[in-house]
């Protein structure tokens, strides 16, 4: 087939104007790269705050201990003294010098840290001798010193204390009563009875085992006396003391 100038020429000028329209498409087409998107990093997460155990406190077991003591008291003091001889009565007074005197005792016992607890013990004074006496009967005073063998007294108390306790240190108070044994040395009748008394004081807890405690105690006991010739009510003595108490507890 024979193609004219004229249709050669306007072929070629379709075809450059086809390159031309799509080089135009492919230069308008915009370049698009894929960006990769920064993702942000998660902060770890905060360590847990650690929780404080809470300190342990003292249980409130009942404990047992027993002590060895030393009591300073070795004076009984009577005010209220009636005598009477011949049926005639006279009033006075009279105090009884004595030994101080160690001693021992057990003791229950339940004293939890920073609360309220209590105390009951048992302990033996060991005998006293009784040495000398002062009295005074209507104006008139009398001295007496014993010979041996001595008057003596020993007595067994029992107790029972509040006790408020901190960490180590503690305060025990309350109540006693005292049963005594006496022994005359020149034949007169005398009974001796426990009463009331009290005894209050501060101790400390030196370990789980060990404590150590110092008290005043105040014990009282009624005395009478008599022979053929005379009867003597002495009433209520008090006998008064320091006491330093080395405990181990169980």
């Amino acid at each position: 087939m024979l193609i004219t100038h004229n249709q050669g020429m306007k072929n070629i000028f379709v075809i450059l104007a086809s390159i031309l329209f799509l080089s135009n498409c492919f230069a308008q087409e915009p370049q698009t790269t894929s960006t990769p998107t920064e993702t942000p990093a998660t902060p770890p997460a905060p360590s847990p705050t650690p929780i404080a155990e809470p300190k342990p406190t003292s249980d409130h077991k009942t404990k047992v201990s027993i002590f060895a003591f030393y009591n300073t008291a070795n004076s009984m003091t009577f005010s209220d003294i009636k005598e009477t001889t011949g049926g005639v009565t006279y009033s006075g007074d009279a105090t009884f010098y004595s030994d101080m005197a160690p001693g021992f005792g057990i003791e229950i016992f339940v004293a939890p840290e920073n609360h309220w607890g209590w105390s009951a013990g048992l302990t033996y004074d060991s005998t006293r001798n009784l040495n000398s006496a002062n009295a005074g009967f209507s104006g008139q005073s009398v001295s007496v010193v014993y010979a041996d063998p001595k008057p003596t007294i020993s007595f067994v108390t029992v107790y029972g204390n509040a006790i408020y306790r901190w960490d180590s240190f503690y305060l025990p108070f309350g109540l006693n009563v005292t049963s005594p044994t006496y022994k005359s040395s020149d034949g007169t009748i005398t009974t001796v009875t426990g009463t009331l008394g009290t005894q209050g004081g501060a101790g400390f807890f030196v370990n789980d085992h060990f404590s150590i405690e110092g008290l005043l105690r105040l014990v009282e006991f009624n005395v009478t006396r008599s022979s053929s010739t005379f009867y003597i009510d002495y009433g209520t003595g008090a006998m008064y003391g320091a006491q330093l108490n080395l405990k181990f507890i169980f």
